[in-house]
């Protein structure tokens, strides 16, 4: 049985300049992170379980409810 937990998501961009959200999913059976372009999700060489997790949790992707934002950190 896979299981999955989101880690994180963050915008990157390729070299061209065109837009993505990077999505950090730790698979734990496998002992692994995952770093996947959610906007070509059908295009990664993923496990199809990895697949259907992410989109299950499309939603809150878009949301932004594991967004990572640097600037959002407190200063110490």
């Amino acid at each position: 049985m896979d299981n999955y937990e989101i880690m994180l998501t963050m915008k990157k961009s390729t070299i061209t300049g065109k837009g993505y959200t990077e999505v950090q999913v730790m698979d734990f059976s496998r002992g692994r992170i995952w770093h996947v372009n959610f906007h070509q999700l059908e295009n990664e060489p993923l496990p199809e379980s990895l697949r259907e997790f992410v989109r299950k949790n499309s939603k809150k992707i878009l949301e932004g409810s594991w967004h990572y934002n640097h600037l959002s950190r407190k200063k110490r």
